[in-house]
């Protein structure tokens, strides 16, 4: 797919790219992918050099899976760090990873071998759905782990100081899940998100991530909790169809959330 902006014209965006952060973005990025050629970890290292903590519970269940590929299907609290997150679970086994994510991080070059890139419309759905669910079953055949945040759409509050919940899971992720016979091993992303992330959304979601780039850029310490669930298998969702067996996922994830809310 053509990555996003890249039919600007280049003096344009130059400038645009550095007041958007987009430019030194792609520099952290880089300096990454040179350590990960180095055995760092990709995303590990990118996270740790700009003081944002991932700690991990319930690391035995993602040990447990005895299938070479696998789906992480996680919450979407911050838009752009849950799902980096998660894919540290990926490299933590020494795991190629690809993310099912909006065309908008294309723009990150050095992301761009990990991404399924996806054009979502103001429904949620996805314009080239079919081909990325394909691309996606093809990298779960090859023994990658496949990273996807099913909401496709930021976590948000019902009120103002109120817990921020997914909006209902797309049931993309049990399709890929049975269509390519691999287990999901969904995932609890725990972290404290400041008011401004939903103003900023409330604008355009292109402008929340702007500032979520300039935030990290700026080392602003962030600390994110992965809670690890025990795998799904297919055959663990024989007696549901895709939805009911989506919204079952959703519930084993949001449970955490709804607790310690």
């Amino acid at each position: 797919m053509t990555p996003f902006l890249s039919h600007w014209p280049r003096p344009l965006k130059a400038v645009v790219f550095r007041l958007a952060g987009i430019h030194q973005g792609n520099q952290l990025l880089a300096k990454a992918a040179a350590r990960a050629k180095n055995g760092e970890h990709f995303i590990g290292s990118l996270l740790a050099g700009q003081r944002i903590e991932v700690t991990v519970s319930g690391r035995e269940h993602l040990e447990s899976v005895q299938h070479s590929g696998y789906l992480v299907a996680g919450n979407h609290p911050h838009g752009l760090l849950d799902a980096l997150a998660l894919a540290t679970l990926a490299e933590q086994q020494n795991k190629h990873f690809d993310m099912l994510a909006r065309h908008f991080l294309t723009i990150f070059e050095d992301l761009r071998p990990h991404l399924l890139p996806l054009k979502i419309n103001r429904d949620r759905s996805a314009q080239n759905g079919r081909l990325q669910l394909d691309n996606a079953i093809n990298s779960l055949h090859q023994g990658n782990v496949v990273v996807i945040t099913p909401a496709a759409h930021l976590s948000l509050p019902a009120e103002h100081g109120a817990p921020a919940f997914d909006a209902p899971w797309r049931s993309g992720v049990v399709r890929i899940a049975r269509a390519a016979a691999v287990p999901i091993v969904p995932v609890t992303v725990q972290m404290k998100i400041p008011t401004w992330t939903y103003r900023a959304h409330r604008i355009h979601p292109i402008v929340r991530s702007i500032v979520q780039v300039w935030s990290v850029l700026l080392r602003r310490r962030e600390q994110i909790h992965l809670m690890v669930h025990p795998p799904v298998r297919p055959e663990d969702l024989a007696e549901w169809d895709d939805q009911q067996a989506t919204e079952r996922l959703q519930n084993t994830v949001s449970e955490p959330l709804r607790r310690s809310g």
